[in-house]
């Protein structure tokens, strides 16, 4: 197991890993004239770890859109509220680059530490938090300003965070250490470590605020803590190569993703039980869901594309192409565009391919199979291997 500092031998194994293990996705776009304002429909936003862009996704066609700049490797995305600006951690950067979603618009990266991958966005839109892998640290930022302030000490490896809906604690898994750390945001202070199973990473906190799902990588399962008590419950074991985890409102069901078996399983909260697992695209890694439940989105991060699952169903519907490596992906609300140039011209990352339901579908030109295939946590030297 690798130590949490940052030698100049792990920097050099990293940065050949970013390098040479994926494909950076590139878009672009000309144009002068100007065209009115229009609005916006809800959007998938994916981070591509293999290159320095986010490609948004129209939620109610499946369309991708030109690739968005970021910083270098962008791991994780989260929206504000109001779904006006995007925040990426930048994993290779040591920063935190803000998105202007009214303009597709990168603005000035914001400095944490360093390996930045997981974050969320506090109740109430003023502060993020995000976690720094090599710190060991989690740092708030002050969105009215895009400052960052003092980090906050964690565990070892801290990956990823999660903040209950009333905006009073975080809690941070820590890989190294199996274990949750939550902390008092009043006070910016952490409590006792909640021990779960080996090697935490994805953390996702139930709509009603009583339960979090810590997905355990070693385990290949989900370990539910009682948020009233700090108690870690019985682990749930689900499919191959647990990844990712996000709950859908008002359903009672969670989701997570089997990077190893190319599925999605639905874990039912009150009983702990899962159901039959749903086909996703190649290395399922994270996973969003709108607002009103029906619909989920998977990065498909060793396929470069996205599988869009319709949940009443079970069914996967589409495979989005969108190249590279994508990773984290979030959903915003719809938003007022800023004007755009109306000759303008832009490359979309890719195309929509219908899937029959229950049938996985290969994209043309994308990578298949899982052998070298690397997530997130493999460049880091944390991950495991399938």
């Amino acid at each position: 197991m690798p130590s949490s500092s940052v030698t100049p031998r792990r920097r050099q194994r990293l940065a050949l890993a970013l390098a040479g293990a994926l494909v950076l996705l590139a878009a672009g776009g000309a144009g002068s004239a100007q065209a009115a304002p229009s609005a916006a429909p809800a959007t998938a936003y994916v981070a591509d770890f293999g290159g320095t862009t986010v490609t948004p996704i129209d939620v109610a066609t499946g369309t991708p859109g030109g690739a968005i700049q970021a910083g270098s490797n962008p791991a994780e995305i989260a929206v504000a509220p109001g779904g006006t600006t995007a925040y990426v951690t930048d994993a290779n950067g040591g920063t935190v680059t803000p998105i202007d979603l009214t303009s597709d618009t990168p603005g000035t990266p914001i400095p944490v530490g360093a390996g930045p991958v997981g974050i969320a966005i506090a109740p109430g839109g003023r502060t993020a938090y995000v976690t720094s892998l090599f710190d060991d640290t989690l740092t708030p930022i002050d969105l009215t300003t895009d400052t960052p302030g003092t980090p906050i000490p964690v565990g070892t490896q801290p990956f990823g965070v999660a903040i209950t809906p009333n905006g009073d604690t975080a809690y941070v898994t820590n890989f190294v250490d199996g274990t949750v750390t939550p902390i008092d945001l009043a006070t910016g202070t952490p409590g006792s470590p909640i021990f779960v199973g080996a090697g935490p990473t994805e953390i996702a906190i139930a709509p009603n605020g009583r339960t979090a799902y810590v997905v355990d990588q070693f385990g290949n399962t989900v370990t539910p803590i009682d948020l009233a008590t700090g108690t870690p419950g019985a682990p749930i074991t689900a499919g191959a190569g647990v990844a990712a985890v996000a709950f859908a409102p008002n359903s009672g069901t969670a989701y997570v993703t089997d990077f190893a078996g190319d599925t999605v399983t639905p874990v039912h909260v009150a009983s702990g039980k899962t159901g039959t697992p749903i086909p996703a695209g190649n290395g399922p890694a994270e996973i969003a869901i709108t607002p009103d439940g029906a619909t989920a989105f998977v990065a498909d991060q060793s396929g470069g594309t996205v599988t869009r699952i319709d949940l009443q169903t079970g069914s996967p519907t589409a495979t989005i192409a969108v190249g590279g490596a994508p990773y984290g992906i979030a959903i915003g609300t719809a938003v007022q565009k800023a004007p755009v140039a109306a000759a303008a011209t832009s490359t979309t990352a890719g195309a929509v391919t219908s899937t029959t339901a229950g049938a996985a579908t290969t994209t043309t030109g994308a990578a298949t199979g899982h052998t070298g295939a690397r997530t997130l946590m493999n460049l880091y030297g944390v991950r495991f291997t399938t």
